[in-house]
């Protein structure tokens, strides 16, 4: 979500997903001229995508029914730092493919540059995106597959990390740190400063808030795990079992990737599934943030409240989640 704000050039007072399809039909209109050169060099030319967002579009390389499907990633002319990202993932996803965590995690398999836009070839990841099987399945099966989903947050944090210790792993500014704390306050500095001005419009005594978020934080005591960063139904993928609809997979790891506290990635599984376009979406957080209470012991209320807070602050700079982090903030 926040690689879209980032990718701004502008920072609006409070957002709405009209802005983020903006920014998407910008990114569009200065690409397209050599998209469909670059698609016929991929056998693909007229193709549409099965997905766009604030780094790249995604298009289907290979016919339904083949033993191994693959994507093509195909980055913005505009996305920084996209060799870099590209290199970095590669190593990460060839470090967790013999680690067997009940999960597909993503591959990429070729990487290259043509016409100054990046690329790479990826196994495509099975199943459906998890966002668009939540807006039509009915009650019992979305909190069937919200246990799995949940579940699925829980054993990200067994992947394997590249070095010991608290660390930002991808991106452009990997750095290890001495503590959780350290990592944290790192991060919020990064994406505050964009915001700070709106935010100290928009809510009172933000300053003593944030404050008091650090304070919250600086008491976190565990050990370093692989963490997502930006676990939401649409990084997710949902497969239709005998058993019933389990989570399967999960992409789409990016910059927001951490070695830090897994209850990082079990509040985002529960928060942002606030976000989801279907009408009993609050509800459903609500009723698995009652789960995550009974599953992962008698503090989980406690984080839970910490690190939405600390979304909150970390995604105020995207304009479609910059609403719902003033909900957050205000009063706490």
């Amino acid at each position: 979500r926040a690689r879209i704000a980032r990718a701004a050039a502008h920072r609006p007072p409070t957002g709405g997903r009209g802005n983020e399809d903006q920014l998407k039909t910008d990114q569009l209109s200065e690409d397209q001229p050599n998209e469909d050169r670059l698609l016929a060099k991929f056998g693909i030319e007229g193709a549409q995508p099965l997905g766009s967002g604030g780094e790249a579009r995604v298009f289907a390389l290979d016919a339904p029914g083949l033993a191994q499907q693959k994507v093509l990633r195909l980055y913005h002319s505009t996305h920084e730092a996209a060799r870099t990202i590209t290199s970095q993932l590669t190593d990460l996803y060839d470090l967790w493919s013999g680690a067997d965590i009940g999960l597909q995690t993503p591959q990429i398999l070729d990487s290259g540059e043509v016409a100054g836009r990046r690329y790479t070839i990826d196994r495509r990841m099975s199943g459906q995106n998890f966002s668009g099987w939540l807006r039509q399945a009915p009650a019992d099966a979305r909190r069937q597959a919200l246990l799995s989903y949940l579940d699925a947050a829980a054993s990200l944090q067994q992947l394997p990390l590249p070095k010991p210790g608290f660390a930002r792993l991808l991106g452009d500014a990997p750095q290890q740190f001495d503590t959780l704390a350290e990592l944290y306050d790192s991060q919020l500095r990064r994406c505050v400063s964009t915001t700070w001005q709106q935010l100290s419009q928009d809510l009172p005594d933000v300053q003593a808030t944030l404050d008091k978020l650090r304070a919250d934080l600086a008491r976190r005591q565990c050990a370093p795990a692989l963490v997502h960063g930006d676990l939401c139904p649409p990084n997710a993928f949902v497969t239709e079992t005998p058993a019933g609809p389990q989570i399967t997979g999960v992409g789409d790891f990016s910059p927001h990737t951490l070695a830090a506290d897994p209850m990082l990635d079990i509040t985002g599984a529960v928060c942002f599934l606030e976000l989801e376009g279907y009408p009993a979406a609050y509800d459903d957080a609500q009723w698995l943030a009652g789960i995550a209470e009974r599953w992962f012991g008698v503090e989980t209320p406690h984080w839970l409240n910490v690190y939405r807070r600390y979304y909150a602050f970390y995604f105020s700079d995207d304009p479609a989640v910059y609403p719902w982090s003033l909900d957050q903030l205000y009063g706490s």
